[in-house]
């Protein structure tokens, strides 16, 4: 189960990353990258614990 994760990206979601700007859409990569490397832990808990 070591291999990675296919990701499909929905249409809108290729349009908008099309219009990103350079900087913001390296951001996304690097986010998706770490979803990649440990896609249980993307960091949901932490959201919820901030907005109590």
């Amino acid at each position: 189960m070591d291999e990675p994760f296919d990701i499909e990206i929905e249409p809108e979601v290729r349009l908008w990353l099309m219009n990103l700007s350079d900087e913001d859409y390296l951001v996304t990569e690097h986010v998706v990258g770490l979803l990649l490397d440990s896609p249980t832990r993307s960091g949901c808990h932490r959201a919820a614990e901030s907005s109590s």
